[in-house]
Formats: C-alpha cells, structure tokens, sequence
C-alpha cells in the first residue's frame, strides 16, 4: 500500500476543482488568475485592514507567514459580507492588460540604456549634445554607429554629412548649424578613454535598437487587440489618448461594471483624491499614498495629453496653477475631474463629448453662482 505524505492529505482535504474562499491581500498576481481558473472564489484584502485586525487580537507584535495567513482567513470569516468576489476580466482585456504592462517594462528599459548613452557620450564624445537633442532616436543612433567617435566625425567632409542626414530623413539648416557648431569644438579627452568608451557606447546602441524595436512591435499588437475590443470605440473619443493611454484604461478599469460602486471609489483607488483627517478643530488634507499605482499613473497621463486637445482641460489646469498648486498637484486634480468622466463613459458604453462635457460645465456654473 502506498504510503500518502502529509501534503498529500492537505490536497485532498481542498481538492482544486472544489470552490473555495481565498483571500488574499494583493490581486495583482499571476497566482490570483491560477486560483481562479482552478475554481476558488478569490477576496482582495485591504492590508491596512489586515494590519489593524492584528492589534486587535493580539499585542505581541510577533509577525510570521503562518500568523498572517490565519489572520487573513479569520478576517475573511467574519468580513466576508463587506468584500467583494474578484470577478475574472474576459481573454482581450487580460490579454490587453498583460501586453500594456509587458511595454512599460520595455519602456523602462529603454530609458536606463538612453541614460547609460548619454554618460557614456559625456564622457569621451562632449559635442554629440550639440548634434542631437534627443539622443535615442533612429537617426541618432545611426549617427552614432557611423561616426563613433569626434575624431571619425571630423574626418568626414561635408557633402557626406549631408548624404548621411538626407538618407535617414533628419537633414535641416538648424541641423548643419549645429553639426558646424559641434565641430569647432575641441576634443580634451584622453585617447585611452575614448577607446574604450566607444566599445562600450556601440553595445549600448546595440541593445538600444533591439528595444526599441521590441517596443515598436508591442505598439502594433496592442493596435489589433484595441481594434478588436469593444471598449475602445467610446476610449479612443477620449481628447489626448492613443493606443498607449487606451490600453492603460481598458486594464484598469477591466470588465466588471459592478466593481465599483461610484467614481469616488476610483478616486481612492487611482491616488487622485486627497485624504482628509479631521478631528474637533483638526483638519489636515494630504497626499494618498496608498493607492494602485498603475491606476494612478494612467489618469495623470490622461490628464497631461488632454491638455493639448481639450479646452476646458486646460482652463482648469491653468487656474489650478494660478491658485498656486505645482504642476503635478494640478495635474492630479485634472486627473481626479478626468477620473469621473470616464467612469460615467464606462457605464454607460458611451463616447466623449466636448461640447456635451462644456454644456455641463455651463449648467454647472449656472446652478451655482
């Protein structure tokens, strides 16, 4: 006879295929989904929660795995009707979810090797911060590998500077005056360093366009997939967005129109409404820290790219900082407007409409002298 281990017994007990209630103190897991699929009803915790629900039954401070897990289950129990089921988005926004978080991944990584470019470039090539300003685009790093050096750029005459700015489509009068500019320039750096920073300049340009055309290619499929979505048709009507901010607020906003019970939820949630602590006399209002980050970064992306497309996005901002608020204050409290706009459109099904949202604001004004 087989002899059954201790684990084994344990799996027995909670076969996969059975439904059961897990809580659990983070959703953003691939362990979530897993558990899900296996058929298990999954609760999200507050952790705050959790941590107050420790001093309640206990002083001794003591925290281990074993001790959290049972005060999660023990919350659970006994809150079980005050939280909600997390309910599975469909295949597309998953799929949308995944490739948007996979880009910004890329993204990140392109911008530690931009920064590493432009210190090595410091270092033994001064002038290249007077040819191109932005010194990770394709004609830059062209230049780069072609002219690896001052001393290789020196050498080259003037009507091949003007053949190599021609075929890669960046050739301007502002561009040769700078090319002049940089030229004239003189190079004080050692002979040693320069040879050995630019072997390490062309692995960085190297890896550079791998990236950078990995994040090409991840543009093109979250086109299909956003073509392929129905939410996009009332996303895309959003002034400033394109498939980048799309995806972000078809993942964050998700499937589940009974997840939230108002906009004010997602205020919370996105760290675009302030908390408020008030007691007797005492009032303090002050940032959100505690707050899906992601949620938040989408809607104060949202916030700046309608500034250029939106009217009254940029009056309202514009008297934000008139009131004295920084930038970023003002662009979160853009975002917090812009968080119940969408929120109304996500309900709804419906496309954004300037002149509906101006008419509002109007009405608005008018019932509120």
């Amino acid at each position: 006879m087989k002899k059954v281990s201790k684990s084994d017994v344990h799996l027995n007990r909670f076969p996969p295929t059975s439904l059961r209630d897990i809580a659990i103190e983070s959703k953003h897991q691939h362990v979530v989904s897993f558990m899900m699929q296996q058929g298990f009803c999954v609760y999200c915790v507050n952790p705050t929660n959790i941590y107050n629900h420790r001093k309640s039954v206990s002083i001794s401070g003591s925290q281990s795995d074993s001790v959290d897990a049972f005060l999660i289950a023990r919350y659970l129990r006994s809150n079980r009707i005050l939280l909600e089921p997390i309910q599975r988005d469909s295949a597309p926004t998953e799929k949308i979810r995944i490739i948007s978080a996979d880009r910004d991944l890329l993204v990140r990584q392109s911008s530690r090797l931009t920064n590493q470019l432009r210190d090595t470039l410091r270092a033994y090539y001064p002038q290249a911060r007077l040819i191109f300003s932005d010194i990770a685009c394709s004609s830059a790093l062209s230049f780069w590998a072609e002219y690896p050096t001052f001393e290789e750029l020196r050498k080259a005459s003037k009507q091949e500077l003007i053949s190599f700015l021609k075929r890669h489509r960046c050739f301007s009068t502002q561009r040769m005056d700078c090319l002049r500019d940089a030229l004239e320039q003189k190079s004080p750096v050692d002979e040693t360093v320069i040879e050995c920073k630019k072997r390490l300049m062309r692995a960085i340009v190297s890896q550079l366009r791998v990236v950078l055309s990995q994040i090409k290619e991840y543009d093109a499929l979250l086109d299909e997939l956003l073509a392929e979505h129905e939410d996009y048709n009332w996303v895309k009507t959003i002034p400033g967005v394109g498939i980048v901010i799309s995806g972000k607020i078809i993942s964050c906003f998700g499937d589940d129109r009974d997840r939230f019970e108002s906009y004010q939820d997602i205020q919370a949630l996105s760290g675009t409404a302030p908390v408020t602590v008030a007691s007797g006399k005492y009032r303090n209002v002050h940032f959100r820290f505690a707050c899906s980050k992601p949620f938040r970064d989408t809607m104060q992306m949202l916030a700046f790219s309608s500034l250029r497309e939106s009217q009254w996005a940029k009056t309202y901002y514009r008297r934000k900082r008139e009131e004295g608020k920084n930038h970023s204050h003002a662009l979160r409290c853009l975002a917090n407007v812009w968080v119940k706009i969408v929120y109304s459109l996500w309900q709804k099904h419906e496309s954004y409409s300037e002149e509906r949202h101006l008419a509002s604001i109007g009405k608005h004004a008018l019932s509120n002298p």
